[in-house]
């Protein structure tokens, strides 16, 4: 279709229909425009003309191909998932709302929030002119490149037991800049050469990389409300019993809460996790990676993946944690 299919505006603003309703695999070129949802509960779609000035311009629809302009819509994407942008969100007030699995190459601009209540979205253009690019998401990447400018990334930063998560790779187009932003604080890769509190060397005596868990939050107390640090690395073991150990180095007064979780295979082939709950003593020096957060002994019973995760439950001002990535494990 390369027509136009527009409502009929009334007095102020007013939303009739839906531009296509229960459709699929259908091609526009034209715009769609002023309707309650561009495309309602519809799916296979190719879109590269206009969708503007609807109240969804996507609303629980999925699995659209869109390479052309969604606009001035109160929701860019609602309920919606699967979709493949390359075009525009521009000045909604939620670009993604409660969606979930898009692909967006193109710009999220002007709106007041770049992700609500959206999760494990791929996002690899610019998110710029926002109020806010994320409020109550979680695990959505933002990827190759993704640009953020200067951006208020978190809504409501440190409110207690909500989770918003956002993570970035090549962060603003730096290459080897990767950062997650949290409600409870920041993880980034931190290069162990002495900057400011960083290590001065890593555990092998060279100047690699750790993560650095920073700008920590005063609600970070308890296992509910944690800065996850490492979070679902998986790793092959064989059958046997073993121990696992992450070496540590913290700026905090005297120590630091940590709690570290290791799901495996456990009896008669049952996925079983253990948990390790340490107070890690601060370094002696910034060069000291003595101090290890180590799990109790655990059995696989058969060859397989564990996954492990490590959380800051504590907070303290101003203070850091790093943590080398590379488990001791035997």
């Amino acid at each position: 279709m390369q027509c136009e299919i527009r409502a009929t505006a009334g007095t102020g603003t007013t939303f009739y229909g839906n531009g296509l309703n229960i459709s699929y695999s259908n091609t526009i070129s034209g715009t769609i425009s002023g309707c309650s949802s561009g495309l309602n509960a519809s799916y296979s779609n190719t879109i590269s003309g206009t969708i503007s000035g609807c109240s969804y311009g996507l609303n629980a629809s999925y699995s659209n191909t869109i390479s052309g302009t969604i606009s001035g819509c109160a929701y860019g994407l609602f309920y919606s998932y699967s979709n493949t942008i390359s075009g525009t969100i521009s000045g909604c007030i939620s670009g993604l709302n409660a969606s979930y699995s898009n692909t967006i190459s193109g710009t999220i601009s002007g709106c007041a929030y770049g992700l609500f209540y959206s999760c494990s979205n791929t996002i690899s253009g610019t998110i710029s002119g926002c109020s806010y690019i994320s409020r109550k998401s979680i695990n959505n990447v933002l990827r190759n490149n993704a640009d953020i400018g200067a951006q208020t990334v978190i809504y409501g930063i440190n409110t207690a037991y909500e989770h918003n998560r956002l993570k970035c790779e090549n962060l603003n187009r730096v290459d080897g800049t990767h950062k997650i932003y949290d409600n409870y604080g920041d993880v980034l890769k931190t290069a162990c050469d002495g900057t400011g509190d960083a290590p001065s060397v890593d555990p092998d005596s060279g100047s690699g990389y750790c993560l650095e868990a920073s700008n920590i939050q005063q609600n970070c107390v308890d296992v509910n409300s944690a800065l996850r640090i490492i979070e679902d690395v998986r790793i092959w073991l064989a059958a046997g019993t073993h121990t696992l150990a992450y070496k540590v180095q913290t700026t905090y007064t005297t120590s630091v809460d940590l709690v570290l979780t290791i799901d495996y295979i456990g009896t008669d082939g049952v996925i079983t996790r253990a948990t390790k709950s340490a107070a890690v003593a601060t370094r002696d020096n910034d060069a000291d990676w003595t101090k290890t957060i180590t799990s109790d002994s655990f059995t696989t019973t058969e060859d397989g993946w564990i996954t492990v995760s490590l959380d800051l439950v504590e907070y303290e001002a101003n203070d850091e944690v790093y943590v080398w990535p590379k488990p001791t494990i035997t």
